[in-house]
């Protein structure tokens, strides 16, 4: 296994039009490289979910620079008026190296209003391996564009979306939540990045596929030396 991976990380992304989970980073030598590191799978559906699924895509050229989806999350709820959800949603695994450093940067907040505050009052998202571990992205109403930092204590971790509406509830099929992550994985000067969009909406009855920006986002475009910057800020 760590020959395999010392091979991937070896192809230098410059060189290459690929598809992969992750941008990989060495700061000794300011390279990037591709590699499959911390891929999410799809738990069973929770209660009160219609239907979910999850996307998962990447792709890197020298000229978009890093364009990469690793997760596209949606989930259909059913239209219940005047009830309130707070709802422990699909959850997904995720494989990291121990004794790492995870870090979450939220990028671009996308959720919709209900006058005069966000139509979410929370959103987080709960590691959990050894003990659990909650990030809330939204809190009472409010963008917490702010980053996270775990200390991974185990390799393995399930990650879980929470998330619940504000009162009174928005009317059905009016609400949405998008939110872009970096996410960077940091051991031994090695920097893993990836980005991952978590996408809510509620859809009624049986629509053609979901409105693309509620769903997920296709190409977000951050170039080499931005990335770098965020990197090296988690440092300072």
């Amino acid at each position: 296994m760590i020959m395999k991976l010392l091979a991937l990380l070896v192809i230098p992304l410059l060189l290459l039009i690929v598809n992969s989970d992750v941008l990989y980073f060495y700061s000794a030598n300011n390279f990037f490289y591709v590699t499959n590191v911390m891929q999410p799978q799809e738990y069973n559906n929770f209660n009160f979910i219609n239907n979910n699924y999850i996307l998962s895509s990447s792709s890197y050229t020298s000229s978009n620079n890093g364009s990469i989806i690793i997760l596209g999350y949606m989930a259909t709820l059913p239209p219940k008026p005047n009830t309130y959800y707070t709802i422990n949603s699909t959850s997904f695994e995720i494989n990291v190296p121990t004794y790492s450093k995870l870090y979450i940067i939220p990028i671009i907040y996308n959720i919709s209003n209900s006058s005069p505050k966000l139509a979410f009052s929370n959103i987080s998202l709960t590691f959990i391996g050894r003990s659990s571990h909650i990030f809330s992205l939204v809190n009472n109403g409010n963008a917490l564009n702010k980053t996270f930092c775990l200390q991974l204590l185990n390799n393995f971790y399930s990650v879980n979306i929470i998330w619940c509406l504000s009162a009174p509830q928005p009317p059905p099929g009016t609400y949405y939540a998008n939110i872009f992550m970096m996410i960077v994985v940091s051991i031994s000067g090695a920097n893993y990045v990836y980005f991952w969009n978590l996408s809510i909406t509620q859809i009624i009855g049986l629509p053609p596929p979901p409105p693309q920006p509620y769903t997920y986002i296709k190409e977000y475009q951050l170039n080499q030396i931005e990335i770098v910057k965020i990197i090296d800020s988690l440092y300072s």
